[in-house]
């Protein structure tokens, strides 16, 4: 009896076939939930409104971002892996260790949690409840995005060379790049997780610095706003 072929996955849309492609999508999506809020903000001064604007921008472009990395790796995780690598060098690149894929991410998750911390410092988020909320979505995304975009190189650098070594099964989905990521980010470590090769062991370990980083000042902002 004939095997009946699996059905043909169909391709990535355009919007998410490349990092660039998924990063200008965010970019432009964002500004939906910022005008929203411009409409919103009628109260405020004309400079407060459009601050406020900026942050929720910011922070919905975080979200948004890492929604687009996940659900194109989670599509077609076997084309997505298998994205070709930048050819920028950048001092973004060698500071980082990171794919050039990726690097714009993890830095502007850096400055959102900078400006959070600004926002937080100055006492600025406390004249308007959505600055608040904006201020929290800019930390609860700068988190994810760089989690998200560690595990997208991860799962690239895996591909190419190997250098990852799981239990069990070989890795065959996404979730387990995420799961990955996640400990590193959480826990500073790879935990269950085996790294075989020089690189990746040096792309953990500044991830491991990265969210230590992250976490720490996560941490002093929530202390900061629960003590007031």
């Amino acid at each position: 009896m004939a095997t009946v072929p699996p059905p043909a996955r169909r391709p990535l849309p355009r919007a998410l076939s490349t990092e660039a492609n998924r990063f200008w999508l965010a970019f432009g999506a964002a500004t939906v939930p910022a005008l929203l809020c411009q409409l919103l903000l009628l109260d405020l001064g004309p400079a407060w409104s459009n601050f406020t604007v900026l942050v929720v921008w910011y922070g919905a472009h975080l979200v948004l971002h890492s929604l687009a990395v996940a659900v194109a790796f989670h599509l077609d995780f076997a084309t997505a892996r298998r994205e070709p690598p930048s050819a920028d060098r950048s001092w973004r690149r060698r500071l980082l260790h990171v794919d050039p894929n990726v690097d714009l991410a993890v830095w502007f998750s850096a400055f959102a949690l900078a400006a959070a911390v600004a926002l937080a410092a100055t006492g600025v988020s406390a004249r308007s409840a959505v600055l608040a909320a904006g201020t929290v979505v800019l930390v609860v995304g700068a988190w994810v995005d760089v989690l998200v975009s560690y595990a997208a190189d991860y799962a690239r650098r895996d591909h190419r060379a190997g250098g990852l070594d799981f239990p069990g099964e070989r890795p065959g989905a996404f979730s387990d790049y995420v799961y990955f990521s996640a400990a590193v980010t959480t826990t500073f470590g790879p935990t269950d997780v085996t790294v075989t090769t020089r690189e990746l062991r040096r792309l953990v370990l500044l991830h491991g610095l990265v969210a230590f980083v992250f976490n720490t000042v996560v941490l002093a902002l929530l202390i900061s706003t629960l003590l007031g």
